[in-house]
C-alpha cells in the first residue's frame, strides 16, 4: 500500500495479513566506542560569515544488537542480516530538534501492528525525526580493496545530555563495565510476530530497501546506560597488607608506615585522613557532573 504497510497473499476474514513499519524497541550492547573531537573553520552556504573556530565532538562506536535486522526489497526477498551496529554515530542537537512532529513512542506502533494491524500513514509516525538506522551495501574503495556491507545508525541527543555523556565518557576514572543503548525506531515485523512475542524475546525485523545500495529508516536513542560495576570500600585498616592502596599513595603514608602505626590513635587518624579524602574526591565528582 505504501512504504509503511505491506499486504501479504494470505487473507483473514475482512482484510488481508499486514507486515506494519512502526516503531520498535532494539537493545544494544557498545563492544567498542570513540570520543572524535575536531575544530574547524565553519563554513555554511547562506549564513552568516565565521568569525572563529569551532569546535565538535562526536561519539562513535559498535554493538550487539538483541534482535536480528534483516534487510530486504519487494522484488527479491531477503538482501542481507545482521546481529551487529559498525560504526554509528551520537552527536548533540539543540533542545527540541529531537523527536519528529509526533513524538512517537513505542506504544504509537501498537494499534498498527499485530491483529489490530491496519494501514500506517504515509508518512509513517515518526515523520520528522532526525536519526536514522541505515543499510550500507558493500563498495569498491578508491585505493583498492572492498568494504564490506553493514548496519550503522546516526542518532542524536540534546545537547546537554551529551554533554554528560561525553565527559563521564572521557573523565571517569574507571574503565567502563557496561554501556547499552535501547534504539527505537520504524521497523517491519509480521503480525504473528507482533502478537505473539513476548518483550524479553528476539525478534526479526525487517527494513526495506527501496534503491540498490541504501536501506535507511527512522530512529532515535530511546534510552542509554552506563555502568562501572560495583566499587568495595574497606571501612578498617589492615596493618597486615603490605601493599599501599591508592587513598594511602595519596596521602604519602607508605607501607613500612602503615606498619609502624600500630596504636589505636595512629589507626584513627590514618582512618579519618581516608574519609576526608573519599569525602573530597565525591564533592569534587558531583560538582563536575552537576555543573
Amino acid at each position: 500500500m505504501n512504504d509503511y504497510t505491506i499486504h501479504e497473499d494470505q487473507n483473514l476474514s475482512d482484510r488481508p495479513y499486514m507486515r506494519t513499519c512502526v516503531p520498535k524497541t532494539m537493545d544494544v550492547e557498545i563492544t567498542a566506542f570513540e570520543i572524535i573531537r575536531f575544530i574547524e573553520w565553519p563554513s555554511n552556504y547562506g549564513q552568516a560569515k565565521p568569525d572563529a573556530y569551532a569546535d565538535s565532538s562526536y561519539i562513535k562506536f559498535s554493538g550487539e544488537l538483541h534482535d536480528k535486522i534483516i534487510v530486504f526489497n519487494m522484488s527479491d526477498g531477503e538482501v542481507a542480516t545482521f546481529r551487529t551496529l559498525t560504526d554509528a554515530r551520537i552527536r548533540p542537537l539543540p533542545v527540541g530538534a529531537i523527536g519528529g512532529k509526533n513524538k512517537a513512542t513505542v506504544f504509537d506502533g501498537i494499534g498498527h501492528s499485530g491483529m489490530s494491524s491496519h494501514a500506517v500513514p504515509d508518512l509513517g509516525l515518526m515523520d520528522g525525526e532526525p536519526g536514522a538506522l541505515s543499510y550500507l551495501s558493500d563498495f569498491e574503495e578508491p585505493h583498492g580493496g572492498k568494504t564490506p556491507a553493514s548496519l550503522t545508525a546516526s542518532l542524536f541527543l540534546d545537547d546537554d545530555k551529551f554533554s554528560r555523556l561525553l565527559a563521564a565518557l572521557s573523565i571517569n576514572p574507571r574503565p567502563l563495565r557496561t554501556f547499552k543503548l535501547c534504539i527505537l525506531a520504524e521497523m517491519f515485523e509480521s503480525e504473528m510476530s507482533a502478537s505473539l512475542s513476548e518483550p524479553w524475546m528476539s525478534r526479526d525485523y525487517g527494513l526495506l530497501m527501496k534503491g540498490t545500495t541504501i536501506a535507511s529508516t527512522r530512529a532515535r536513542i530511546e534510552s542509554l546506560a552506563l555502568s562501572t560495576g560495583v566499587t568495595a570500600l574497606s571501612s578498617d585498616f589492615d596493618g597486615e597488607d603490605g601493599d599501599a592502596s591508592v587513598i594511602d599513595r595519596v596521602l604519602g603514608i607508605e607501607d613500612g608506615r602503615r606498619t609502624e602505626a600500630g596504636s589505636d590513635p595512629d589507626r584513627t587518624l590514618l582512618k579519618y585522613q581516608r574519609y576526608i579524602l573519599i569525602a573530597l574526591l565525591v564533592l569534587i565528582a558531583v560538582t563536575a557532573f552537576s555543573a
